[in-house]
């Protein structure tokens, strides 16, 4: 079975909600081009964007995941857009979505790498601040097995 490469970061399903014949006004707001009309796979996509990169995990397994749980999702959200009641069983993928969209998409990831990234320079400068501590680092990394420093 091919490998999902193009990831989309907002479900289809939840897109579907909003798109009636399957096609989706978009107004790129950073661009500002004009909008236009396109289909939902056309839209909140990037490829690869849940790729894994694991010697446990083919690459696909998050977005195989997330194809499940959107492929249950489906019928909630559209028993709620035609005005039906919420289940508990429903409301608990109501959530599990809202979740989902704050978290799987570009600007939160870009968010989270940079206090990644920012911890780990505060980290370093923490370790180079004096002489003296820089050669305890080093110390601990080669009785923790550590080889070769730079």
């Amino acid at each position: 079975m091919p490998i999902a490469r193009a990831h989309h970061f907002v479900p289809q399903c939840y897109l579907a909600s909003f798109a009636p014949g399957g096609k989706i006004n978009v107004f790129d707001l950073e661009s500002g081009k004009d909008p236009f009309s396109t289909n939902t796979k056309n839209v909140a996509r990037e490829r690869d964007f849940n790729r894994l990169d694991s010697d446990d995990l083919p690459p696909d397994a998050l977005e195989t995941a997330y194809a499940e749980f959107e492929g249950e999702l489906a019928p909630v959200l559209k028993k709620l857009v035609s005005g039906g009641a919420c289940s508990v069983d429903d409301f608990s993928y109501i959530l599990t979505l809202m979740g989902v969209l704050a978290v799987r998409n570009p600007r939160y990831r870009a968010n989270f790498a940079d206090f990644q990234n920012n911890v780990r320079l505060k980290m370093l400068a923490m370790q180079l601040s004096s002489k003296e501590r820089w050669e305890r680092q080093l110390a601990r990394m080669r009785k923790d097995g550590a080889r070769r420093t730079i």
